[in-house]
């Protein structure tokens, strides 16, 4: 092997003609190749011109070039001449794609991609001459792992005909008998073309491979026509893991709530906060999914992590538009996840190790192409950054979390399927001695997919959910309190898919069950004296009827439209009632061109579950609260109107969406309330009309050395409060801004791919100041001050903005390696700004004024090093 490379380094010696930029017909190759690998060989091409590869590695592995000479050959011919005799043809797209096939006997490598005649036509089903009808069905998976492939689409080229497949990755095809050229494609994968003559009824089952495999082990798209534009359903984004990867993340953990933050008209009040507001929502108002399983708070350590190891993470699906009809239960926005199902034919596994944080994952077979799993978990320990902060309170605390994923997989035959999956996590933060906090995620699930009939699909979904937190109060033994609140859901659903000619039909129904535990106060020492109080626990049923229908029209015009019947009945003694009504939506989308689109799209949503708190951000001892009499449920209606546009070859994105959503019993907390162990929480709550408008402008550039996007978003958010009775009015019955209103809000993120080993990344958020309420006057009566506040929300906090980054370096680019691993250095807060968390008055001791301070929870750059594995 050695002497190999010495030969290579030596002997081979490619004069380069042209530069990078040409057209490939000018690229010139000459170079001396005796007893090189095949290997070694594109490693150089690639390195010289730019040329991407794609391959399977297990097409090359210990090929050697015995003995070749080219002089000015142009670049094609050259890769040609050095394929042959490897039993490899390859096809050249533009404008550096080369995509290496196994040969099936031909003596030309080179095959033209232009070509209908460039596959082998496959004849499906026995001649009969009676029918008119046929039926190409089949089950489109993941060739790495097997694993079914969900929005996979079907295209008859030269018709109207189109399908998608569903969770299954099933498909069916009803065409008059004859040839026909099928085309295959999916976002994250290479596309597949084959030649069909359809003589009857048959399969064709097609293994689809994440654009093959590059030289670089990087996964990039391909030439197709992006999602953006080619998505029927307004505001849906799948998120692409690998980008979801470069983002630098504090401390160097990959963050899945970053990529939904770096999204317009998505963003979070600051640092130390929960979860996310999306277009002017509350972060309760979020449907939040892990294989199908509600989360009720998707952050680790008060929203400086994410809650999902991206490690085991196999999809990322966030709708904040025209949500589709199956989703129901929160009016503002679905991010659902879906973690992997496990490599079917071999082990591997993944982690990094940090001085404050650490992770693994390992996925292989149970039985080989009939079982596998799946397992990740991490853990923080962050108790040396936080001994840095500048507040005295914190810099005195600890903290640290756990999270474990683990999923089963199994093929019973090929038409049933059945995976079983779970999560847990638990989060504790002692504040100085006074408090602690405890709090963690626990899911269940099981899903069954089964086919009925060739084009007829069922999901049959059960999952539960488990929420529950404990606060102690420890600051004083003869007062020392422990609260304790628990929130339970079951669910379950059934999902039909039936795939006929234009149209993809999806409809089925869910049944869940609500279980709150509001709050358990007991004495946390023996020496406390307090009294235990317990609020009556509460409890709901919630059910749903669905059915949506993704139609193709012609080749410009798409269509979606969903209905949802939802039905509630519960809440608290005798204030339980019985709620229901429809939830329409509809999304259009019009092709002007191959790369321009026009959509438009309406959804109504109904949440019957509240989301109560006092404070602007989320907190783990927030309250959840269902609907009874006294609280209606929030219903939501939005309208969006977009356009998409790729530019330079689809490696450009652009779009601008405006959005209007008015909302309906958007709750409120009164003037003064006081939430804490309240049994008659609903007198301190109030409903009004909500009102939320913008427009959202992207930019982004997906390939080349320098990739990112840059998003823009103008958006407000207010709320009206207005009752006869005064004290229940707020601001006089004027609207006034939101808890989460912030006009203005900007992402930038950059990756730089310096070289094959070294990448540099680079994330800068901006966004105003988010809505206070100050003290305006401040008075004493007996010895005791008294504020006089403003109107709600009149004042705003500073605006926020942070620029983190990240530096990442390969250790080995070598092929042969049972392990490839990589340095992470990343940098959060940069600049080291304070960004306010909180602005609070406090009494100055020389001046004997009020006056304001600003609470920071890091105001200072943190550094992070990260060593990443993979096996």
């Amino acid at each position: 092997m050695y002497l190999k490379t010495i030969l290579f380094n030596i002997v081979i010696s490619f004069s380069i003609t042209a530069i990078y930029g040409q057209k490939a017909n000018s690229l010139k190759v000459s170079g001396e190749f005796n007893q090189i690998e095949l290997q070694s060989a594109l490693d150089q091409l690639s390195e010289d011109f730019s040329i991407k590869f794609y391959y399977k590695k297990e097409w090359i592995n210990g090929k050697i070039i015995a003995n070749l000479s080219l002089k000015d050959k142009p670049i094609q011919e050259a890769i040609a001449s050095i394929l042959t005799g490897q039993g490899l043809s390859f096809i050249f797209r533009k404008p550096n794609h080369v995509v290496l096939l196994l040969d099936k006997g031909k003596n030309n490598p080179l095959i033209n991609i232009s070509k209908n005649n460039a596959n082998e036509v496959l004849t499906i089903g026995a001649i009969d001459l009676t029918i008119t009808r046929a039926q190409l069905s089949g089950t489109i998976t993941e060739g790495e792992n097997n694993a079914p492939l969900e929005g996979a689409v079907v295209t008859v080229e030269n018709t109207n005909i189109r399908v998608v497949t569903g969770g299954n990755g099933n498909y069916s095809l009803t065409l008059v008998p004859g040839k026909y050229d099928i085309r295959y494609h999916h976002q994250t994968m290479e596309d597949f073309e084959v030649t069909i003559d359809l003589n009857s009824n048959g399969k064709l089952n097609v293994e689809m491979y994440a654009d093959v495999i590059r030289l670089e082990e990087i996964v990039v798209s391909d030439e197709a026509i992006d999602q953006n534009v080619s998505e029927t359903i307004t505001g849906q984004e799948t998120i692409d893991i690998e980008k979801l990867k470069k983002i630098p993340a504090f401390l160097g953990e990959v963050d899945v709530l970053n990529s939904v933050l770096s999204l317009p008209g998505v963003n979070k009040v600051g640092e130390g906060a929960s979860g996310y507001n999306v277009r002017g929502s509350n972060v309760g108002q979020n449907l939040i999914l892990i294989d199908d399983a509600p989360i009720y708070n998707p952050s680790h350590l008060f929203g400086f992590f994410t809650a999902f190891n991206s490690e085991i993470v196999d999809k990322i699906v966030f709708h904040r538009g025209s949500i589709p009809a199956n989703y129901g239960g929160r009016i503002a926005s679905v991010l659902d996840v879906s973690i992997d199902d496990g490599n079917k034919e071999k082990f591997e596994g993944n982690g990094g190790v940090g001085f404050l944080n650490s992770r693994f994952s390992i996925q292989g077979p149970i039985k080989k192409n009939v079982t596998s799993f799946a397992f990740a978990s991490r853990g923080a320990y962050p108790n040396y950054i936080i001994r840095q902060l500048e507040d005295i309170e914190l810099n005195n605390s600890s903290a640290y979390f756990v999270d474990g994923n683990l999923k089963i997989n199994h093929i019973i035959n090929p038409k049933n399927r059945i995976s079983l999956s779970g999560y847990y996590s638990r989060d504790q933060f002692a504040l100085s001695s006074e408090a602690e906090y405890n709090y963690g995620n626990k899911t269940a699930s099981v899903e069954w997919n089964t086919t009925l009939k060739t084009d007829f699909f069922l999901d049959i979904k059960a999952n539960l959910s488990n929420y529950d937190y404990k606060l102690k109060e420890l600051n004083e033994p003869q007062i020392a309190s422990s609260l304790f609140s628990d929130l339970k859901q079951a669910t379950l659903s059934l999902n039909f898919n039936r795939i006929i000619k234009n149209h993809n039909i999806e409809f089925g129904s869910s049944i869940l069950q609500y279980n709150i535990q509001p709050g358990d106060y007991t004495p946390a020492s023996s020496e406390s004296i307090i009294e235990p109080l317990s609020i009556d626990n509460e409890e709901a049923q919630e059910a749903a009827l669905f059915i949506g229908d993704q139609l193709k029209v012609n080749d410009n015009l798409f269509l979606y439209g969903g209905l949802r019947y939802s039905l509630y009945n519960g809440g608290r003694d005798n204030l339980s009632t019985t709620y229901h009504g429809l939830e329409p939506r509809f999304s259009i989308n019009y092709r002007l061109t191959e790369t321009t689109s026009v959509k438009t799209g309406y959804n109504r949503m109904r949440q019957y579950i509240h989301f109560i708190s006092n404070t602007t951000a989320a907190t783990p001892i927030d309250i959840w609260k269902l609907g009874n009499e006294s609280l209606s449920p929030t219903i939501g209606d939005q309208v969006t109107l977009g356009l998409f546009k790729n530019l330079k070859n689809n490696s450009i994105e652009t779009s601008a969406e405006v959005f209007y959503k008015a909302t309906k019993n958007q709750v409120e907390y009164r003037n003064g309330a006081d939430l804490f162990l309240n049994k008659e929480i609903e007198s301190e709550v109030v409903q009004g009309e909500g009102l939320a408008y913008g427009i959202e402008l992207l930019i982004n550039k997906l390939k080349g050395k320098l990739q990112g996007w840059v998003s823009y978003t103008y958006s407000r958010s207010k709320i009206q409060v207005q009752n006869t009775d005064k004290l229940l009015s707020i601001n006089n019955g004027s609207y006034f801004p939101t808890n989460f209103d912030q006009p203005h809000n900007i992402s930038v993120f950059g990756n730089l791919q310096v070289s094959r080993r070294f990448s540099v990344n680079a994330n800068f958020n901006y966004n105003t100041g988010r809505p206070i309420t100050y003290p305006e006057t401040v008075y004493e009566i007996g010895g005791l001050t008294i504020a006089d506040y403003s109107e709600r929300n009149k004042y705003r906090i500073p605006d926020y903005h942070r620029l983190d980054v990240s530096f990442t370096m390969a250790t080995s680019l070598k092929r042969k390696k049972n392990v490839s691993a990589s340095w992470t250095l990343s940098i959060y807060n940069l600049y080291g700004r304070k960004n306010a968390y909180s602005v609070y008055f406090k009494k100055n001791p020389i001046t004997n004024e009020q006056e304001s301070y600003k609470l920071a929870v890091i105001g200072r750059p943190v550094v992070g090093l990260t060593y990443n594995f993979k096996f």
